[in-house]
Order: C-alpha cells, then sequence, then structure tokens
C-alpha cells in the first residue's frame, strides 16, 4: 500500500435529510435510505463515485415504521439495493430505486447476521464463533439455503464485519481483512489493519468497495467527543511493500485506563503513522497503581535507568519529583529548529504548563477547561480561601455542593495552594504555617454547616436541577469548545459567576486537563523520530482534529480560528459569540492550570489521613500540622532529593 487520503464528512444532506443506511458497491457508488425531517418521509438515493446524484425517489410502498425498523442494507453486482430491518423483513430496489421484492424471513436478521451481496445475489450470515455460515436468498421464494462455510480465529476476530463484492465476500476482523473467493470457495488474507503503512482501526469499519483503478475505498465511522456520528473515507490503493521504506519504531509509554488506552490517544498514534514515511509509533502499556503501588514504582524505575520508551505520557505521574533528574529532554533546542512550531506558537498558559524543573518538556497537545460555577456571590472570577468559607457560613441552610468531605474540600483548597506549602524543587514544605492551620479550621467548620445526600445518589442532570434551583451552591463543569461555553452560559444565566477554584491571592484559577501528556525520555536511542511525532502533535493539521475531539487546540493560530469558527456539527442558534463572551472565555482559558502541577497525589494522601484526627476532634490542629509537617518532609526527602 503505498498511499492513503481520507477526509472527513457528516451524513447530514444540506436539506436537512438524514442517513439512515448506507453502502458503497464495487463501483465506490453509494447508496443511502434517507429520512426528510422537513418531509416526514423515507427516500433511496444513488450517488456515483463522483458525487453526482443518480436518482432521488420516495418509498411510498411500505410504512414508515417498517423502514424506520431498517438495520443494515446491501448492494448487489447489478446495482439493486436490498434493505433488511431487525425483525426479519427484506426489500430488494432494482438499479433505478424501485421496489420489486420483499419477503418475510421469520427470523431475527440483524441478531444474527447481516446480509451481503455476491456476484449471484445476497447472502446472509451467521456468526457462529469461529465459523461463518452464509447463506443465499432465493428470491422466487424468499428462503434461505446454506451454501458455504468461512472459519476464523476467534481471537482474531474483534468486530466482525462483513461486505460483498462482484466476486467475492469481503470479511473484516478487528485486525485483518479477508476475501473469500466465491467461485473457488476459498479465503485469503489481504491486509493487517496495523500494516505501517495503513494502520487503521478495522473495529470502525462500516462501508467497504471497490473503484475502478482496483483500489479500496472504505467508510469509518467516528463518534466524536460531542456525541456526533462523523465518517472518515480512505482509499488503499496497492505497491509491492518490500520495495517500501521500512520504518523506523518509535515506542509511547501510556497509562491504561481500565485496562485499556484511551482511544484520542490510540487514534492520534495511528494518525502518526499514515502520516509518517519515516517512522512507526508502538504503544507500550502500563499498568495505574494498584493497592501495593508496585506497577506504578517500576515506571519511574524504568524512567531513572534510561529504559523507558522514547515517549513517556506522564499524565498519570508525579513530575515534580522526577524534575532534578533529568530524565526527561529539554525541548527547546528542538522548537528553535522546527520549521512547523515555534515557542511563539503556542498558548502562555500551555507554555508554563509544559514546564519541568524550568525548561520546556511536557507537550500538551488538546485540553479541556474544568472549573466551579457559583450564584454570584462577588462579581468577576476567582476568590480566596477566606471568601469561598464565607460563603458557605453566610449560606447555612445550603451545602456548597451535593455532599461536601472534608477531603474534596481539600482537595478544591489545595489545588490551586498546594505549592504555597510545598516547594518540589527544594524538597522542602512548611505545613506548620499559620495560614495552613487557619485553613484546616476554616474547612472544619464549613463542613461542619454543609449536609446534604450522598453524591453518588444523585445524577449529572440532578446535580445540574440542584444547582438552578438554589439547592447548593456550587457546580463543577467542563467544557472543550466555544459552542459547550454558549450552552454552559445558556443554561446558568447571568445570575452565576465562574468564579473557580479558591487560591491564596485570588486571582482566578481554573483547571486545564488533557488525556495526552507527553515528555520525551533523555536517553531514548531515536530522539529524532520521538520529536517528529511531538512535532506532529502541535502541527496545524493536527492541531485542526481538535473539533473531534471536543478540545481546544494549544497552537495559538488554531486557537483562535476554533473559538471563533462555528462547528459544522453546531446548532446555528448555538454559537452566536459575542466579542464579551470570546473575551470570557480567553480569560478563564487563560488562567486554567494542569491538576498534577499543584497536587502530589502522596502528599495530597498524607495532609488528607492526618488532617482526619482533627476534624474529628481528637488532635489539635498544632498537633496534626506538626505530624503532617514531619511525614511529609520525610517523604520529599526520599524522593525529591
Amino acid at each position: 500500500m503505498d498511499s492513503f487520503e481520507e477526509e472527513t464528512l457528516l451524513l447530514k444532506q444540506t436539506d436537512g435529510s438524514c442517513v439512515k443506511q448506507a453502502v458503497l458497491d464495487a463501483g465506490a457508488n453509494l447508496y443511502e435510505l434517507l429520512f426528510s425531517e422537513e418531509e416526514q418521509a423515507y427516500y433511496v438515493g444513488k450517488w456515483d463515485c463522483k458525487g453526482q446524484q443518480l436518482y432521488m425517489l420516495p418509498v411510498t410502498e411500505l410504512p414508515q415504521d417498517t423502514l424506520a425498523d431498517a438495520a443494515g442494507c446491501t448492494v448487489d453486482a447489478a446495482g439493486r439495493l436490498c434493505l433488511y430491518t431487525w425483525e426479519g423483513s427484506i426489500f430488494v430496489f432494482d438499479r433505478e430505486g424501485q421496489l420489486t421484492g420483499q419477503w418475510e424471513s421469520g427470523m431475527p436478521l440483524a441478531e444474527n447476521g447481516f446480509f451481503v451481496s455476491g456476484m449471484d445475489g445476497f447472502y446472509w450470515y451467521q456468526d457462529m464463533g469461529g465459523e461463518l455460515l452464509f447463506y443465499y436468498l432465493n428470491e422466487e421464494n424468499g428462503q434461505f439455503t446454506a451454501q458455504i462455510s468461512f472459519p476464523y480465529d476467534g481471537d482474531e476476530a474483534g468486530i466482525l464485519q462483513v461486505f460483498g463484492a462482484l466476486d467475492c465476500i469481503w470479511i473484516a476482523t478487528g485486525q485483518s481483512l479477508y476475501c473469500y473467493d466465491l467461485q473457488e470457495n476459498t479465503p485469503e488474507k489481504i491486509l493487517s489493519w496495523q500494516n505501517p503503512y495503513i494502520n487503521l482501526d478495522g473495529g470502525d469499519l462500516r462501508l467497504l468497495g471497490e473503484n475502478s483503478l482496483g483500489e479500496l475505498v472504505l467508510l469509518f465511522q467516528k463518534i466524536d467527543a460531542s456525541g456526533f456520528t462523523l465518517y472518515e473515507k480512505a482509499v488503499i490503493s496497492w505497491a509491492d511493500e518490500g520495495l517500501l521504506p521500512q520504518k523506523e519504531t518509535i515506542t509511547l509509554g501510556t497509562m491504561l485506563i481500565n485496562g485499556q488506552p484511551t482511544a484520542d490517544v490510540e487514534e492520534t498514534v495511528r494518525q502518526f503513522n499514515r502520516y509518517s514515511q519515516k517512522y512507526f509509533v508502538e504503544l507500550v502499556h502500563y499498568f495505574p497503581r494498584d493497592e501495593t503501588g508496585e506497577i506504578m514504582e517500576n515506571v519511574y524505575l524504568d524512567i531513572l535507568q534510561g529504559q523507558a520508551p522514547d515517549l513517556i505520557d506522564v499524565s498519570a505521574l508525579d513530575v515534580a519529583s522526577l524534575a532534578d533528574k533529568e530524565v526527561f529532554e529539554n525541548l527547546e533546542p528542538y522548537l528553535k529548529d522546527s520549521q512547523v512550531i515555534q515557542k511563539e506558537n503556542i498558548l502562555e498558559n500551555v507554555w508554563e504548563e509544559g514546564q519541568i524543573g524550568g525548561k520546556f518538556r511536557l507537550v500538551i497537545p488538546f485540553f479541556q477547561v474544568n472549573t466551579y460555577v457559583s450564584h454570584a456571590p462577588a462579581p468577576g472570577q476567582g476568590w480566596t480561601f477566606e471568601e469561598f468559607t464565607q460563603y458557605a457560613a453566610a449560606h447555612p441552610d445550603t451545602p456548597l455542593v451535593v455532599y461536601m468531605s472534608y477531603r474534596q474540600a481539600l482537595g478544591i483548597a489545595l489545588f490551586a495552594g498546594m505549592d504555597s506549602f510545598v516547594d518540589y524543587e527544594q524538597g522542602k514544605c512548611n505545613f506548620t504555617d499559620a495560614s495552613f492551620s487557619a485553613l484546616l479550621t476554616e474547612i472544619r467548620d464549613m463542613c461542619m454547616i454543609q449536609t446534604g445526600p450522598m453524591e453518588d445518589s444523585v445524577t449529572v442532570e440532578e446535580f445540574q436541577a440542584l444547582f438552578e434551583e438554589g439547592a447548593i451552591l456550587l457546580q463543577e463543569i467542563s467544557f472543550g469548545s466555544t459552542e459547550e461555553f454558549l450552552l454552559l452560559q445558556q443554561q446558568y444565566g447571568s445570575a452565576s459567576s465562574w468564579k473557580g477554584y479558591p487560591s491564596l491571592s485570588g486571582e482566578p484559577y481554573h483547571k486545564m486537563s488533557s488525556q495526552l501528556r507527553l515528555s520525551m525520555n533523555s536517553a531514548s536511542k531515536n530522539k529524532e523520530g520521538a520529536w517528529a511525532f511531538l512535532e506532529f502533535l502541535l502541527s496545524r493539521e493536527n492541531q485542526e482534529r481538535s473539533r473531534l475531539l471536543a478540545s481546544f487546540p494549544v497552537r495559538k493560530d488554531s486557537f483562535e480560528q476554533y473559538i471563533r469558527t462555528p462547528s459544522q456539527t453546531a446548532e446555528p442558534e448555538k454559537i452566536d459569540a459575542s466579542a464579551q463572551d470570546i473575551a470570557l472565555l480567553v480569560e478563564t482559558i487563560q488562567a486554567s492550570h494542569m491538576d498534577n502541577r499543584s497536587i502530589d497525589d502522596d502528599v495530597f494522601r498524607i495532609v488528607c489521613e492526618e488532617s482526619e484526627a482533627f476534624f474529628a476532634g481528637d488532635k489539635t490542629v498544632e498537633e496534626v500540622t506538626g505530624l503532617i509537617q514531619n511525614r511529609v518532609q520525610l517523604y520529599l526527602s526520599e524522593r525529591y532529593r
């Protein structure tokens, strides 16, 4: 395979018609079942491979509830379209789009298998687990007869997809694509989705066909972060793989979430692997900390001993403890020599969040913002923790949140304030300071008056309703686009204030979150390749993918375009942003900070553990702050010095 092209499109016609089912034939012609929202009617349509409409006909012979039950469609070599429903109804339209046949199979076809079409008609297949059984549809009586069997490796299957062609049936597993020759009754493995020159997610494949050049034309379904269904078109051409240059492998260490890497990470890697002609990124998985902490400690050992992957996702790591170890490459010299990205192109606060040990070592490709909205205790953003607790005291009968625990209050207070008590670079702390004692006392007094139902008994919608009713004083929100920001503005109205997290200075402070935060291993044997991936993340081309992720890009030019350009999937009434709206959005983003820059998980855990005795009334604040000081200082001496 020597070429790859892709484009993203939304399957919704300009006249408001929604595509319900779609399929490509062997000539890459597109057939669709559409529903006109304006006319409340169904149509069948056909477009050639150049996008020219060949027909668009209303379907008047069939009840709408039957068409609404359509589970899928296929097309045969003669250009006939076959629709089938979840309940087992079958409908065939001729090459001109006219209904010519309909049958009731008596079987729930979509639950057992899906229709595919071969050279001689339509087939239904059944997945038996390790074997596919294909049944031929006899159009004279609407009955099925057993035809062929396709055994497959159950471990390879993943999500099976089956597509018809002129003289074969295409069978896509999660790892590979097979071609089953109907004349020879033999399967052949055509390609692996993980091929360095392809790198596609076979599980997302929805349509497949061949064009007149013999190239494969594929359509992959994607669900963006806003819940919209998008499709990516891919064209794969053929070449002697032995004549193509061998790609150099770059390793990327990432933390598994619930046993799997995040979909965004995998898709970003696939994008780069298709983009680069020289490098291929391979994921190396680490597991998050277990009860003993052993696995997480192995990550630190690999990093300190120079055995870590070329690139490391540090999202779950305590990067402050590694700041002075020179284990992460300083990326500033690479930026100076880059033709793709310079320091001046990166948002200032993102640049600051990329600092480790005073040097730019951390790449954040996209981000979202999390913050707290209050019932406008004071104009503008930002507040001190004293103002925060005074707000709670002024409303003794209304809880700040649905359930305010001591730990949650500490988390809110120390998100922006931990650096006031801990100097990670020097490996020192000062929890015996009077301001920390006052903070603990304020939290104790505040939580004593804050009551409410347990948090895990309330849904997201109920949270919002409670806030709007005035039953709680704070609501945590997140957004990654102008549309989401404006929608939240509309939801909460002018009576609310985007206060954010309390800080010692009272300046605005919000949380920046990102699923991918990468550093280059300073011991990497292929720094050029590692930088090529980081450079790709910050390229204009990749930054424009931010809308699919519902996240803000970090390049200034991409950011400016993103916040002012409506999404093609957004509703028009939600994107009319005024200059004041944009100014507030930018102000909020500029005051956002990564959570791992302020709170070290282990330090925070020690603070919470020792504070419990004070909150319970078992120890004085002086006793507790002394214990916290000793434990944290010992930890810092071991970890940071």
